[in-house]
């Protein structure tokens, strides 16, 4: 499971790649969902292009732990789920 980590107070796009289990298939749709222990952290937006997803994410908790999914069909009817974690930390200047 991917990992992202989040600030208090930000707002965060992220992107999921799909083209490696696309082959020559394009998405047809994408939707975001949160697991059970997201019920703080906030979907702001969400798109999708042909081979990637994205979603902007806020309102995260200092020190909490997030799940969310990514559900997506694709043209031919294929579905695949992504879920992935979403640490919430503080960010210094001088960190990587």
């Amino acid at each position: 499971m991917n990992t992202i980590t989040i600030a208090p107070g930000e707002t965060l796009p992220v992107k999921l790649d799909w083209i490696r289990y696309l082959g020559k298939d394009t998405l047809s749709s994408s939707v975001f969902t949160k697991d059970n222990s997201a019920d703080a952290i906030s979907i702001v937006t969400q798109t999708y292009d042909d081979v990637s997803s994205v979603v902007t994410i806020s309102d995260a908790v200092l020190n909490e732990v997030y799940v969310l999914i990514n559900t997506v069909t694709t043209e031919n009817g294929k579905t695949a789920v992504r879920k992935f974690k979403i640490y919430c930390r503080e960010k210094y200047a001088n960190s990587i």
